[in-house]
């Protein structure tokens, strides 16, 4: 984990500082004269050589330091912790939409396999898996916000409990989990047939039990493993901001904050948001690896 965090601290350091443009110029606005943007390179420590920039960087993450903010002057520290209830509340609403729907769905479809129930949940799923996500949030903005006023159009409205919050989160979640239903079905799906082709789902069969306590109690538990694995990655990835998802709703997570610092070259900030993203990546991981033997009882670690 340190060696992963440490590794997307360097690389995104690097490809920040070496790409065209200039911060102190940015501020200092595009008639400044050359002496002022001097200054405030000096100012922020942009006049040294990139390896002491990232030194200087590396220490202060060390010792809890994100840095401040180019543009605001505010610590970063701050800024990230301030958008990332919001993220994790829009993921978390997404978790919840998307698994709900989308096993059951994959558990029918493999129970019903080759019937038109089969057929129409992986066209739907198809259909889901290959909308960009940009184009999903523009039609249910203009079909359940624009046509029918069912929900508001962007910004967040208050927490997460509360129906306002609620209203609000709709859009951008569902936006998200479509997606990822569209995933979580067809793999879902496919280990469901891996596992009901097994011998002991046979002798349950063989036993004269009921088909659902044959999916449900039998099947379903070890057709989990790739399951969880890709809902882990996937709670990763949408902590990592749903950049797309967060601009196009005005959802005020670290999506939108590191595209807004990226405009400005805000690099504090943009190094900021990663580390704290690729931080979450690597525990949501750690647990799904964890969630592994409790799954599956023949998988144990010393």
């Amino acid at each position: 984990m340190p060696v992963v965090v440490l590794g997307v601290s360097f690389f995104t350091f690097m490809m920040l500082h070496l790409a065209p443009g200039n911060p102190a110029q940015i501020i200092a606005g595009p008639d400044a004269p050359p002496e002022v943007v001097a200054q405030i390179e000096r100012e922020l420590g942009l006049d040294k050589p990139i390896y002491v920039q990232y030194w200087n960087y590396l220490s202060g993450v060390l010792r809890g330091d994100l840095g401040r903010s180019i543009r605001t002057r505010k610590p970063v520290f701050d800024e990230v912790m301030a958008a990332l209830p919001n993220t994790v509340e829009l993921s978390v609403a997404a978790m919840v939409m998307a698994p709900a729907l989308a096993i059951p769905v994959g558990v029918i479809s493999a129970a019903r396999r080759a019937s038109w129930v089969d057929a129409a949940a992986m066209f739907v799923a198809l259909v889901g898996i290959s909308m960009p996500v940009f184009a999903r949030g523009l039609i249910l903005m203009w079909l359940l916000a624009f046509g029918l006023g069912l929900f508001p159009i962007s910004g967040r409205g208050g927490p997460l409990w509360t129906p306002d919050g609620l209203r609000h989160v709709f859009l951008p979640a569902f936006t998200l989990a479509i997606g990822l239903m569209a995933v979580l079905a067809r793999l879902t799906r496919s280990a469901m047939l891996e596992v009901l082709g097994q011998d002991y789902i046979r002798t349950a069969q063989a036993k004269g039990l009921a088909e659902r306590v044959v999916i449900f109690r039998h099947a379903l538990k070890n057709a989990m493993l790739p399951v969880v694995t890709v809902l882990g990655l996937q709670l990763a990835g949408l902590l990592g901001g749903a950049v797309v998802t967060e601009t196009i709703f005005s959802w005020p997570g670290v999506g939108r904050l590191a595209v807004d610092a990226i405009r400005t070259r805000d690099f504090p900030v943009v190094q900021g948001a990663v580390l704290v993203v690729s931080l979450a990546f690597v525990l949501v991981n750690l647990v799904v690896d964890v969630l592994y033997a409790y799954l599956d009882p023949r998988i144990r670690y010393d």
